[in-house]
Order: C-alpha cells, then sequence, then structure tokens
C-alpha cells in the first residue's frame, strides 16, 4: 500500500516532457525527472536503433552551478555474478557476458567500476549480484551514452565516444562505428540539452530534442529517426523543413 509511506519517502518525483514513439524500424522514448529533494534535473532517453540494439541516454543538468556528483547503476541479475568481464578507462567502459554486451562512453573524467550488490525476490532474502556503476562529478551538466547489445547480434564495437561537430550547439552527441556480420556501419545519437540544440553534420543540419541516424562507411546516409517537433535538413534537400511530429527515414534500396 503505497499510501502507508508516503510520509517516509516525500513527494513523488515530478515527470516532465514525457514522449514516445513506435516507428517501422526502430523506437524511442523520453522524458525528464524532476525531483523535490534536490535541484539538478534527469533526462533519459532511450532509442531502439533499427530494432537491433538499445540506446541508453542520461543528462544531468547540474542546474545550480555547483558541483554534483552523478551514478550511473546498471543492477544485474545473480546469476551474473563472477561471469562479467569488465574493462574501463576514464572515460569508457565495457561489461560482456555471453549473454549480452553493454557498452558506456562519458561525457567527462569519471569512474567506471563493477561493485558487489545484492537482488532480492523474495521478502527478506538477499542475493549477491553485480552492479555496473559510473560516476562523474561536475558544476557543468554530465551525458551519459549506454548501447546494450544481445551478445549474438554484434560481431564488434570499433569504436565509441562523444561526438561534437564544429558547428553544433546545445546538444551532446555520441558516435559509434559497429560491425554487423561483417557489414560496418556509423551510428550517431544526438540530444538536445533541454531547449532544442542545433546539430550539424556534412550537409545535414537538425534543430531538435532527439536524433539518432546511420552512415554506411562511405558516410552515405542510410537511416534516421528524430523525435518532432524540430527543424531538419538531409544531405540533398535545399532547405530544411520544420516537421511536427516523428520522423523515419530509410534510404532506397539500390537495385
Amino acid at each position: 500500500n503505497k499510501s502507508r509511506h508516503t510520509a517516509n519517502h516525500g513527494p513523488d518525483v515530478e515527470i516532465r516532457g514525457a514522449a514516445h514513439h513506435i516507428g517501422d524500424y526502430g523506437d524511442w522514448a523520453v522524458a525528464t525527472a524532476a525531483s523535490h529533494e534536490y535541484r539538478p534535473l534527469h533526462t533519459r532517453a532511450v532509442v531502439f536503433l533499427r530494432r537491433q540494439y538499445l540506446v541508453a541516454f542520461d543528462h544531468i543538468d547540474t542546474v545550480d552551478g555547483e558541483e554534483h556528483a552523478a551514478v550511473l547503476r546498471f543492477h544485474l541479475a545473480a546469476r551474473w555474478q563472477r561471469r562479467v568481464q569488465f574493462s574501463a578507462t576514464s572515460r569508457w567502459a565495457i561489461a560482456r557476458t555471453d549473454g549480452w554486451d553493454i557498452h558506456t562512453a562519458m561525457s567527462g573524467q569519471g569512474e567506471a567500476e563493477m561493485q558487489d550488490g545484492w537482488v532480492s525476490t523474495s521478502y527478506g532474502v538477499k542475493t549477491s549480484a553485480p552492479v555496473l556503476t559510473f560516476t562523474q562529478r561536475s558544476k557543468r551538466p554530465m551525458t551519459f551514452c549506454s548501447l546494450l547489445f544481445p551478445s549474438n547480434t554484434v560481431s564488434k564495437v570499433r569504436a565509441f565516444a562523444p561526438f561534437q561537430s564544429d558547428a553544433s550547439s546545445g546538444v551532446a552527441a555520441y558516435r559509434a562505428e559497429i560491425e554487423f556480420g561483417g557489414d560496418v556501419h556509423v551510428d550517431t545519437f544526438v540530444f538536445g540539452h533541454g531547449q532544442a540544440g542545433i546539430h550539424r553534420d556534412g550537409n545535414m543540419r537538425f534543430e531538435g530534442r532527439l536524433l539518432a541516424y546511420r552512415q554506411d562507411q562511405s558516410g552515405g546516409l542510410t537511416y534516421l529517426h528524430a523525435a518532432g517537433p524540430c527543424r531538419l535538413k538531409l544531405p540533398g534537400d535545399e532547405h530544411a523543413v520544420d516537421r511536427a511530429g516523428h520522423i523515419e527515414w530509410t534510404a532506397p534500396h539500390k537495385a
């Protein structure tokens, strides 16, 4: 009974700007959480790119200019205890098992570690379980971007890191070079900070909240989806066009 504990945990978190879309080839959802306990705002976006893997993006707006710690945790099931291969630097970490891979990149210097935790599937019974933990500290906004794969879908993640073109502003972007069964794709994820940011990549221009797109090895655009409302100029377009709703675009198949 939730009402029994209201006085103990305080007011519920306020959810702002929640939106989602189920597309033909990819899906996304996004929302911002505002707590009554502290000032920073947490925005999470989840993208199911080409229905091949999940992208989880976390943006923490510190709001008050004071230093805050942002901690991202993946609580794993007990069966993965001592079965996770883990490697990390100050900006990127990989956790791998025989069932899935998680790749997480951070916008700034941080800490990544495997911690001992627990899960409980029965009241009063705790079972040891691993926890992937990523920590950043800053007075400025912080972001995390995580790629979650079933192991049988990806041959290799060749590179994954924050990406920012010189002409972009007000956005956080990450780029991954991924090999699927011998074919190499470059996937880019763009997230506007609060108000819509501006992203430029070659002849493409985007103003909006959320964008994901795929390019082939030669840089050709093969797939794109974006949350509306936004303003988008694709390669080959003469002008940018205002779009009110969700956009999903796939390159025509060559005969």
